[in-house]
């Protein structure tokens, strides 16, 4: 009786009850503790979003001047971008004052979804502004429909540091960048997607400060308006240069061939038709304010890898800031404006198809100015850069492909040359986006 006694009376079990309190106290407390250390990271990651998409709205601004769609659009694909799920963006654009102002709203992220319910909805505002006048594109590849309207292999390389590329193909391998490749930009904007590519230079020693924005809306062709030199006879037939030769502006009719020898430009506007521009054998092709002209589809360029290339664009004239044109899809086969069935065809395979012009030169230096390749694909290869002693360059192509080893240097220099821009692309003068809120 007593034992039974001693049972019954025994009330140690009794501590399992405010012990097991206490460890659900002890678990809220920590569950809690971890959910308000996150849910301040994530306000603080939403924050950098905010900062950047504000930075990237008024970025546009140096290019899209007046398209307030365009730059709310940049905002919104920024904002997106980051690894926090992005519940709304607003953008508001003031043209006047060049600010933009983004605020986005995000549900909080929580460890313990049993807290979620008592916590608020993420908030984040920003509103950035640009100084300076100007734009600054220097890469366009037009092509909506190429696969890759921008690719490059190997160890091929851009180095754009303080302009802006942009790829127009909605393909979702828009621009394709090799594992063993890299691209080095002040803005990379897509209207498709962006696949693989080194993110740092070679060495990986530190982040490159690429802006990397997807579905962007294509930019439309700056120079598409822009007036073609028109001839009617044939000034020069089958010009090879052999030796040593001092050639003058005109009509070349079967092309211009430098075979080994030193081609000296006098200023002016040249115009290829009925066959290549082609530096070979050691070549050399030179001249200041220079500008080709390339007529029909006969009229490709070939720089091959031994040539020597030292030119820069007119300043003056038709052809003013361009250095190299090539005459548009033959309107003949145009409808509407748009390219018929056949065309649209081959630009479908862009990405794989053969290159119409080449720019393989190891030394190609100095190329001062725009290069306007509206009606084809251009491959650059090589081993050394390229236009890197340039004051600036501007390419704009159907589509790209950069192969082996070239090193493209795209700069921005536009105030040490007397070279104009054509508009639509560059210069920048002293443009600063900052944050102001």
């Amino acid at each position: 009786m007593k034992r039974k006694h001693r049972i019954f009376s025994d009330r140690s079990g009794n501590i399992a009850v405010p012990g097991a309190a206490i460890i659900i106290m002890l678990i809220a407390m920590v569950g809690g503790g971890l959910d308000l250390m996150s849910v301040s990271n994530q306000k603080s990651s939403l924050q950098d979003l905010a900062d950047g998409a504000a930075l990237a709205a008024v970025q546009e601004m140096t290019v899209s001047t007046e398209n307030e769609f365009r730059i709310k659009a940049v905002a919104a694909a920024y904002a997106q971008s980051g690894e926090i799920a992005i519940k709304s963006v607003t953008t508001t654009v003031d043209l006047e004052k060049r600010e933009a102002t983004v605020e986005l709203t995000a549900d909080p992220r929580s460890h313990f979804p049993i807290f979620k319910a008592n916590m608020s909805e993420l908030s984040a505002s920003s509103t950035a502004r640009l100084s300076g006048k100007g734009g600054n594109i220097c890469m366009i590849g037009l092509s909506p429909n190429a696969i890759s309207t921008i690719r490059l292999r190997s160890r091929a390389r851009i180095t754009a540091e303080t302009c802006a590329i942009y790829s127009n193909s909605t393909s979702k391998s828009s621009m394709t960048v090799a594992s063993t490749a890299e691209v080095n930009a002040e803005l990379i904007c897509v209207a498709g997607g962006f696949r693989g590519g080194a993110k740092r230079p070679f060495g990986g020693e530190e982040e490159t400060q690429n802006t990397t924005l997807e579905d962007c809306t294509p930019v439309e062709d700056p120079l598409s308006l822009r007036v073609t030199p028109e001839f009617d006879t044939c000034d020069y037939n089958n010009v090879e240069v052999t030796s040593s030769a001092n050639l003058n502006p005109g009509v070349y009719c079967g092309g211009l061939i430098v075979n080994g020898g030193t081609a000296t430009l006098s200023e002016g506007e040249y115009i290829i038709t009925g066959g290549p521009l082609m530096v070979t054998n050691n070549g050399t092709l030179q001249g200041d304010y220079v500008g080709f002209y390339l007529a029909g589809d006969d009229a490709k360029i070939q720089f091959d890898y031994s040539a020597n290339i030292d030119i820069s664009a007119p300043r003056t004239g038709r052809m003013a800031g361009l250095l190299l044109y090539s005459s548009p899809y033959q309107p003949k086969l145009l409808k509407d404006h748009l390219p018929d069935a056949a065309i649209q065809a081959q630009r479908k395979a862009d990405g794989v198809k053969w290159a119409d012009h080449t720019i393989r030169s190891d030394n190609a230096r100095r190329l001062v100015g725009t290069i306007y390749l509206p009606n084809g694909k251009l491959l650059i290869d090589g081993r050394n850069p390229i236009a890197d002693r340039s004051e600036y360059t501007v390419i704009i192509a159907d589509t790209f492909e950069l192969q082996d080893g070239p090193n493209l240097v795209l700069r921005t220099d536009y105030h040490l040359s007397d070279i104009p821009v054509p508009e639509g692309v560059g210069p920048i003068k002293e443009k600063s986006a900052r944050l102001i809120e």
